[in-house]
């Protein structure tokens, strides 16, 4: 569905920017985070039948399915590929872990610049932003034929990645529970605040 209206965001970055978007801070708006994956204008429908079936696909589907990942038993994980140590390949799956952090603090930070959460959950996000910036410099070096590697540095790269990633699952774990514990409290004290209304 993705690709009928040619959406410049791949699947496994819309995934992680809906699960960034649970995490937000501010009231989330279903079509305003369907348009951030078409970079900021939703695409023409042919009808409303149309606008239905993507919804229902996207938010109805994918999003409800990424609710689980709020419960501290079920950690989301990035996509997995087997990725040989070979400049290609690891320079698509760099290239994928960038998309997919991309996605994630796109959908978390949405149209502020910086946030008020707590400590934790401001450390993991800025860990993540590391990690962004360390995937995106392994996929420039890697794509760069004047920067030599021998199959060894390759192979110790491949294995240095695999590290990042379950870092970079760790981190995004901690951001999604945090933000469901940011939810609770913020809806416990409205309900304080509210019930103390005479």
């Amino acid at each position: 569905m993705l690709e009928r209206y040619d959406c410049p965001m791949p699947y496994h970055a819309v995934r992680t920017h809906f699960l960034g978007a649970m995490c937000a801070t501010e009231p989330v708006q279903p079509m305003k985070t369907l348009a951030r994956i078409w970079d900021g204008a939703l695409p023409a429908f042919a009808s409303i039948e149309a606008v239905n079936e993507l919804l229902g696909a996207l938010i109805n589907g994918l999003w409800n399915e990424l609710t689980v990942h709020q419960d501290e038993g079920h950690p989301y994980r990035l996509m997995t590929f087997p990725a040989r140590a070979t400049r290609e390949s690891l320079a698509c799956l760099a290239e994928t872990r960038t998309e997919e952090l991309k996605g994630f603090l796109t959908g978390v930070f949405g149209d502020q610049v910086n946030l008020e959460v707590p400590e934790p959950m401001g450390e993991s996000l800025d860990t993540l932003m590391e990690l962004d910036g360390i995937f995106s410099g392994m996929q420039a070096l890697l794509e760069d034929p004047e920067k030599p590697a021998s199959a060894k540095d390759l192979e110790g790269l491949r294995k240095h990645i695999t590290k990042l990633t379950a870092i970079a699952e760790q981190e995004i774990h901690a951001v999604v529970l945090g933000a469901r514990v940011l939810r609770e409290q913020i809806g416990a004290l409205e309900e304080k605040e509210g019930s103390a209304v005479h």
